[in-house]
């Protein structure tokens, strides 16, 4: 895989982690699907493409196995509460707890991979520091899945904006 090809790939996903944490934070404000909802769709659709993209690209990540877990760790999470309606919440957060810590180790692994691409890594260093952050309090504290779903959320639009970053920085000031 050239690099040319790679930065793509992190591009389209900043822009899709950008656009799906808006909708976390977003959406359930004005419409009137529920939290819940929106929240299992928006974990269906990110792990399903995380899983594919991470398989994808398995030849220049050295972490996809990280990620391909990440990945399906949100997707059952999002599909549990589909199928399975009267289910204990407390089952999701520890997976949405889970998938932090899998993006904590995969968001490390990535940056030091490619801190000899990028020229702004140590801006993205802050990032793997929230997500274990969410991790502990979504396993320690167990809060409520509304909580669990703005941490989500946070987390898919810090990344997505650190991917974009990424990409601008690799495009446009070298």
């Amino acid at each position: 895989m050239t690099e040319k090809r790679f930065f793509s790939f992190v591009i389209t996903e900043g822009i899709i982690l950008l656009i799906l944490g808006l909708l976390i934070m977003t959406l359930p404000k004005i419409t009137d699907i529920t939290f819940g909802f929106i929240l299992c769709l928006i974990s269906l659709i990110y792990g399903g493409y995380k899983i594919t993209v991470s398989i994808m690209i398995r030849k220049f990540e050295t972490h996809y196995i990280i990620n391909v877990l990440a990945g399906f760790l949100l997707f059952v999470s999002g599909l549990l509460p589909l199928v399975m309606p009267i289910i204990d919440i407390s089952i999701i957060t520890t997976m949405l707890g889970g998938f932090f810590i899998f993006r904590y180790i995969s968001s490390i692994s990535f940056y030091y991979q490619t801190k000899d691409l990028i020229p702004i890594e140590h801006i993205c260093l802050l990032i793997p520091v929230i997500q274990m952050l969410f991790a502990l309090i979504l396993l320690i504290a167990m809060p409520n899945l509304w909580i669990a779903g703005m941490f989500l959320g946070i987390e898919f639009i810090l990344t997505g904006t650190a991917l974009i970053n990424m990409y601008i920085s690799k495009k446009y000031l070298q």
